[in-house]
């Protein structure tokens, strides 16, 4: 009783109970379904017979209103009209009987058509007393005494039924005798006009008859407008029907179910299904019904115990590999999943092995580490377990990508596949979305609907935790504008998402800034050195005391993030001191190309916290010093010559030609040399300086963006805008009031 009680919490019982319910569910299910379906299948059986009887009447209706049509257009053919006049007037010498010739072939015809299923149509002509018919002609009474003979169809009854007002009726089925001896089971068919003195009979065959037209029920009956029987086919016991009632389709009585429907034709068909018929059938059905329940029951439990074994035996393999991990072993199954798993555990055991083994050598200097990391307080880096006028919103993605570790990998490949995930993702949560790359590490991806934007806090945070899986090569800044109404608003929109970005609070995490908040700490003062401490801090970078310049770039970093500063002010004190440095590079006539290359405004960008701005100063200003330490020890007249001639003729539309032409040298020489030596091209040295300016003037004077385009060598004010997005990741407005907002606090 133990052992059973044990084994009841194992994956065998817990799978094979699992199959036990749901073949309950099923047999009960099945049960239900027997239940209702033994109450109806009475019902069912009754309207299936009406069902088959009422096309069955369908197809006797088509016949006999085929019938009818064809024996009413040989009544009314005119040459039949006309055998019929010469019959009236001329003596049997004058007949043309090459015209009763055409008639036979005409009937002929007709008795040929197998839909219709005739023995013979006889056309009768009273004034001659002559029948044509599919062979020949008849005199007289000889069609129904010795052709036709039947003893209640004899030509004095034709002669009186003849007398009676009818023009298409149908007579009941009777065996005639042949002129050769066969009997044959015919219906007569007679049609006649009041305006005509000839009627054709028409004989059915009815055995053909049943045959093209066979009924579902064994037992039917036709019967005419007087419930005379005109056909049967079957038994039908003693020939008593109860009687047809217009309200009831069917009627049970004498162990028989009499099921009636009334033709357009007048005719009304029965069909007659024995009680014990249906009776036997529900039977059959029910013992059908349980045999099938009981075969998917035992197969059921038959299945269920061969599947829980199989996938028992793996699952316990799999345990027991776990329980005895020192085992190398490895099962083996012809499930994949499990087979896989099987290779996984193989793995991870040999491992675990190896780790083992390894840690038991170097316990001693994990030990120390342990001591050494909780001292320093060191951060190991593991990662947690963790459209047209619609209204619409902004979601703008600004990648921070961290170089060092980010390696060769092409950015570019990296920002495809991040931003095929955000559409994927975004598309799957609502119905209408747009997403782009807007700038080198942007994406923007816009959603329309006014009533999604309350949704979109979840799905950012899904979305942030499978960017956090490569938190250690990038992370992301996720801003999210208002809801807006108009296409018009769409610029409003995307700046109210970059002014949101700039709100991002330093964090080396990802971050989404959804709502328009007050940050914690609101900053006060500015977040440039102050004249004094600028005129200092060259001094210093000017006479290469590089550690000197670091403290002091400490100092107004961490004074900045106790003063509550985001990113973006971050982004241009660094920016201001980056350039400002660059200047004092190039007054010193050092070649600036080598460090534009390394350090440059696309990777201030990518800086995202404290830590990492101290990391990008600090061989920043080692590189700088030593260039202009080396600049000093050793000067190139030509590059001096060429950052002098700059220094003094920016404004001027200044070409490398000119300069080419004063230094005496050849272009394509000048153009060379100057890349080789500097690291960048002639153009971007010009461009450097020309910006560096413009910064200055933006800050210091009111001129407007074409005015001080002008002044500094641009005098295309979008050729201007563009090489200043370029230089700083802004507009000239947006970066002068962004100054100007800086300047305003500080006061």
């Amino acid at each position: 009783m133990q052992r059973l009680f044990r084994h009841s919490h194992s994956v065998f019982y817990k799978i094979f109970s699992q199959f036990l319910i749901i073949i309950f569910l099923l047999t009960s299910f099945n049960y239900y379904s027997f239940t209702f379906f033994k109450s109806n299948i009475l019902d069912e059986i009754i309207n299936n017979n009406k069902s088959n009887l009422r096309n069955t009447a369908k197809e006797y209706e088509d016949y006999f209103f085929a019938l009818k049509e064809e024996l009413l257009r040989l009544h009314t053919d005119e040459k039949v009209s006309q055998i019929n006049g010469q019959f009236l007037t001329r003596s049997p010498r004058d007949i043309n009987y090459l015209l009763v010739g055409d008639i036979q072939n005409q009937i002929r015809n007709v008795t040929l058509n197998r839909f219709l299923s005739l023995e013979n149509v006889l056309i009768y002509f009273p004034s001659s007393a002559t029948y044509i018919e599919k062979d020949g002609t008849l005199d007289g009474d000889r069609a129904f005494t010795i052709f036709y003979a039947n003893e209640m169809y004899t030509p004095s009854f034709w002669r009186e039924k003849l007398k009676t007002s009818f023009y298409f009726q149908v007579f009941p089925e009777a065996a005639f005798k042949a002129y050769n001896g066969d009997s044959l089971q015919l219906m007569p068919v007679v049609v006649k006009n009041q305006f005509y003195s000839y009627s054709i009979f028409a004989l059915v065959q009815t055995n053909k008859l049943y045959d093209l037209h066979p009924s579902s029920a064994d037992n039917l009956i036709i019967l005419n407008e007087q419930s005379q029987p005109l056909f049967h086919r079957g038994d039908i016991g003693s020939g008593h029907l109860p009687p047809y009632q217009t309200n009831r389709s069917y009627v049970e009585e004498n162990d028989n179910y009499y099921f009636f429907e009334k033709g357009q034709s007048g005719l009304t068909y029965v069909s007659i299904i024995p009680t014990r018929k249906i009776q036997s059938q529900i039977t059959r059905l029910n013992l059908i019904l349980l045999v099938l329940c009981f075969v998917s029951i035992l197969i059921g439990i038959v299945a269920s115990v061969i599947l829980g074994k199989r996938f028992n035996r793996p699952i316990m393999q799999m345990v027991q590999a776990f329980e005895q991990p020192k085992s190398l072993l490895r099962f083996k199954s012809n499930i994949k999943e499990f087979d896989f798993i099987s290779a996984k555990i193989h793995e991870l055991n040999q491992l675990n092995r190896q780790i083992h083994n390894d840690l038991l050598t170097k316990n001693n200097q994990l030990e120390n580490y342990e001591y050494i990391k909780k001292l320093k307080k060191i951060y190991t880096g593991a990662s947690p377990d963790d459209e047209a006028e619609a209204p619409f919103f902004i979601i703008l993605f600004h990648l921070h990508f961290f170089r060092r570790i980010h390696g060769d990998v092409p950015m570019d490949k990296v920002l495809y596949f991040i931003r095929e995930y955000i559409q994927l993702t975004l598309s799957q949560h609502f119905t209408s979305t747009l997403t782009i790359q807007i700038e080198r590490n942007q994406i923007l991806s816009m959603v329309f609907g006014g009533n999604e934007r309350q949704r979109i806090g979840r799905i950012l945070h899904q979305m942030k935790a499978v960017f956090d899986h490569d938190k250690e090569s990038w992370i992301m800044t996720v801003a999210v504008s208002s809801l807006y109404e108009s296409s018009n608003e769409y610029h409003m929109a995307y700046e109210e998402a970059l002014g949101r970005l700039e709100k991002r609070e330093l964090s080396d995490q990802t971050v989404i800034i959804q709502d328009e908040v007050l940050p914690h700490k609101v900053f006060s003062g500015t977040i440039y050195f102050t004249p004094g401490q600028g005129e200092e801090f060259f001094q210093l970078l000017q006479s290469g005391s590089d550690n000197a310049c670091m403290e002091r770039i400490r100092r107004k970093l961490v004074q900045l993030h106790a003063m509550g500063a985001n990113s973006g002010e971050f982004r241009q004190f660094a920016m201001d001191i980056f350039y400002k440095s660059l200047s004092v590079v190039e007054l010193s006539k050092v070649e600036s190309g080598g460090l534009i290359h390394i350090y440059n405004v696309e990777a201030i960008n990518d800086l995202c916290s404290l830590d990492q701005y101290l990391q990008f100063f600090e061989p920043f200003f080692h590189d700088v010093v030593r260039a202009i330490r080396d600049k000093k020890e050793s000067q190139d007249e030509i590059i001096a010559f060429v950052m002098d001639y700059i220094h003094n003729h920016y404004t001027d539309d200044i070409s490398l030609e000119q300069l080419a032409a004063e230094l005496k040298l050849s272009v394509s020489y000048l153009s060379a040399y100057i890349k080789e030596k500097t690291g960048i091209n002639y153009l971007e040295h010009i461009n450097t300086h020309r910006i560096g300016k413009a910064k200055e003037l933006l800050v210091q004077t009111d001129l407007n963006v074409q005015e001080i385009g002008k002044h500094i060598g641009y005098y295309n004010a979008n050729s201007f805008i563009r090489m200043f997005k370029k230089f700083t990741g802004t507009t000239p407005k947006e970066y002068r009031k962004q100054q100007l907002l800086h300047t305003d606090s500080a006061d």
